[in-house]
């Protein structure tokens, strides 16, 4: 019975988060986006982002990331919340309509907590080296994810499919121990080209845009085995490490 104004940056929120949603149909509650009256977030265990956006809702909620996304090309701008569902509506009188869910949403303070930090500058080089890198790396899913190596100051980009892999380096001011991690190549796109100033920990990469932070967990790696070379087959490879 009562629609509320839906912020213009929600919008663009869920389309920032919906990149850290998992599809891992055993973890529920990672499939959703975290819908609060302050913020959007969402996490998929290995990376998360939360964004500033305050909506009028008495309540958190959770619902499918597959669901939400929807939203972003429709142009809605207005909300409302029943018992089982969150509906947005748009101009021409359109109405989308998501499922709702009461379960708990994990608490991801502790990964937005700031600890000890070594500053980096991601090189604003590196939008279109996502861009070239995610033709390869779209998965079975439709989801695309690349490979970050920071090592040696320089930082390094894969991204790897079925047709084949990409890889591109640039220098960059770190001299901290190698460190990997994996991220969309639309969300790393954006942080790229908007946000150059990053911080890394003992195991996080973090990036503040203003009204949002994104944390991504580090693997340690090896130097220089990120990749077999160009025209070495991944069967050649395997064979030589065993």
């Amino acid at each position: 019975d009562k629609w509320s104004r839906l912020p213009k940056e929600f919008i663009e929120a869920v389309g920032m988060v919906q990149h850290c949603v998992s599809t891992d149909e055993s973890k529920f509650v990672l499939t959703c986006v975290h819908v609060t009256p302050e913020y959007v977030e969402a996490c998929d265990n290995f990376q998360m982002m939360r964004c500033k956006s305050p909506l009028d809702l008495k309540q958190s909620v959770m619902v499918r990331g597959a669901s939400l996304k929807d939203i972003t090309g429709l142009a809605m701008n207005e909300v409302a919340i029943t018992k089982s569902w969150l509906h947005f509506r748009n101009a021409a009188g359109l109405v989308f309509s998501c499922r709702r869910y009461t379960d708990e949403y994990p608490d991801l303070a502790v990964m937005l907590k700031k600890g000890s930090e070594h500053a980096i500058v991601i090189p604003k080089g590196m939008a279109k080296a996502s861009e070239r890198a995610a033709v390869f790396a779209v998965d079975a899913t439709g989801e695309s994810q690349v490979q970050v190596t920071l090592a040696d100051g320089k930082i390094r980009i894969r991204g790897e499919g079925a047709s084949g892999w990409y890889k591109e380096v640039t220098k960059v001011a770190y001299d901290g121990p190698p460190m990997s991690f994996f991220i969309s190549p639309v969300l790393l796109k954006q942080v790229s080209e908007n946000h150059s100033d990053a911080a890394i920990s003992e195991n996080k990469l973090a990036i503040s845009g203003g009204q949002w932070r994104y944390v991504t967990c580090l693997s340690s790696t090896k130097r220089n085995t990120e990749e077999p070379e160009e025209g070495t087959s991944k069967k050649k490879k395997a064979k030589d490490n065993e």
